[in-house]
């Protein structure tokens, strides 16, 4: 069996799941998005009040009006894509270490809620995108460009 489908099946442990496929996969993904936006409008960007988040989708959204929204939406994909995947395989792990060693259901009950929250807030941005893409469509068919 390969390393997502064990993760994805709630075989590795929770201590690897949260840490490894979730905390440091979502930091390496920062890193790189940090990464593009510094060379994408230079380092003076990070002084503003916009969060990364917000600020990469705006300029992938925006690089090139028809290529750009295909990028964006792209990454979008991708990142929800390895969101499922690290959830699903936390809320799998903690499961089995609550039926595997229930002296340990504290950790996977911690576990769980950090799946919870972690859902509502891609959701809630996954919202909020949709809703930037729907206005910016709707300027560039009010101004003639599309």
């Amino acid at each position: 069996m390969n390393y997502f489908q064990e993760h994805w099946q709630g075989k590795q442990g929770l201590a690897q799941s949260v840490f490894v496929n979730f905390v440091l996969l979502h930091a390496v993904l920062a890193f790189v998005a940090f990464l593009v936006i510094q060379n994408y409008a230079g380092p003076e960007v990070f002084q503003s009040e916009e969060g990364w988040f917000e600020f990469l989708i705006t300029v992938l959204v925006g690089f090139i009006f028809g290529e750009g929204l295909i990028l964006a939406t792209l990454v979008l994909v991708l990142l929800v894509v390895i969101n499922i995947w690290s959830m699903v395989g936390i809320w799998q792990s903690a499961v089995r270490l609550k039926r595997e060693k229930p002296q340990f259901g504290v950790w996977s009950i911690l576990a769980q809620i950090l799946v919870i929250v972690v859902v509502l807030v891609t959701i809630d941005r996954l919202g909020s995108w949709i809703g930037f893409l729907y206005v910016q469509q709707a300027f560039m068919s009010a101004v003639g460009k599309q």
